[in-house]
């Protein structure tokens, strides 16, 4: 039986190893090796992928329409946002990626769409999100917001959309993921509450990435477990969604089947110049 005096020194050993932990920092390594690749994707008329396109950029109007309110509204969730997002500011961009990352999933109640609007699938405003809650897709654009707000370009940070193992139930689900400045990706993912790189991330198979302008097709990792059943379409309904349902197709389709319809080219992650606005996606 341990004496006393020996609890109080290994709480005292305890507290330090999860002081030191805390103070070390975020623990992933990001190589360009690791990276999913990305082959820019033009999805036909009525697709999954273009309603996605059209969802993401209406959630970009509305972050347009609404950012004054975001900087200077006094509502405490928004508040704490901008505070929390400020104090990233003089961080390294792995403490920012860290930072945002435990921001946003500490903060941000999680809400189905269906729970929040009695809708099958709404792309909510960033204001909405942090007042009211979100889902997978409102998250992930809070973060890229986030960023955007520290400087990193837009054409760095991509909503993916995909399937989760990690989900409850397992199913589609959104996450970010930002490209350094040497090219490797990093993932944000509202259940996940450390960073991973694309090869370190098994829970999550990809289907697209969307950027501010473009879309692409993701293609996962020799090795990436593709889901089970994935021609079954109830596999990727999400609380009902019917566009969730293409990710049956579209995955197979990443896995080295293409539409003859869709017009495809490999790219890198791309790092042109697209405007100064911040991506939104699902």
């Amino acid at each position: 039986m341990a004496t006393p005096i020996k609890c109080v020194r290994m709480t005292a050993v305890l507290l330090l190893a999860v002081v030191v932990s805390a103070c070390a920092g975020p623990m992933v390594q990001p190589s360009v090796s690791k990276n999913y690749q990305l082959v820019e994707w033009q999805p036909r008329h009525g697709s999954m992928a273009e309603l996605l396109r059209h969802d993401a950029d209406d959630a970009l109007a509305a972050y347009m329409a609404g950012k004054e309110r975001l900087a200077t509204s006094n509502v405490p969730a928004v508040r704490n946002w901008r505070n929390g997002v400020e104090a990233l500011r003089d961080k390294s961009p792995l403490e920012q990626l860290d930072g945002v990352n435990r921001l946003v999933n500490d903060s941000v109640k999680y809400e189905s769409d269906y729970e929040h609007w009695r809708r099958l699938d709404r792309w909510g405003h960033s204001y909405e999100t942090l007042t009211e809650g979100g889902d997978c897709e409102d998250f992930a654009i809070l973060k890229a917001i986030s960023l955007y707000n520290l400087g990193w370009p837009a054409e760095k940070l991509a909503v993916l959309v995909g399937y989760s193992w990690i989900t409850l139930p397992p199913g589609g689900h959104a996450i970010l993921m930002a490209t350094m400045a040497d090219g490797s990706q990093v993932l944000l993912g509202s259940a996940m509450r450390e960073l991973s790189t694309p090869a370190e991330n098994q829970s999550y198979y990809p289907a697209y990435a969307l950027t501010l302008h473009k879309i692409y097709k993701v293609q996962p990792l020799l090795g990436h477990a593709v889901p089970p059943n994935i021609q079954d379409s109830a596999m990727f309904a999400k609380a009902g969604d019917h566009r969730f349902w293409g990710l049956a197709e579209d995955i197979s389709l990443t896995a080295g089947q293409g539409p003859a319809d869709a017009s495809t080219k490999s790219t890198t992650p791309p790092d042109s110049a697209q405007g100064n606005r911040p991506p939104a996606g699902r």
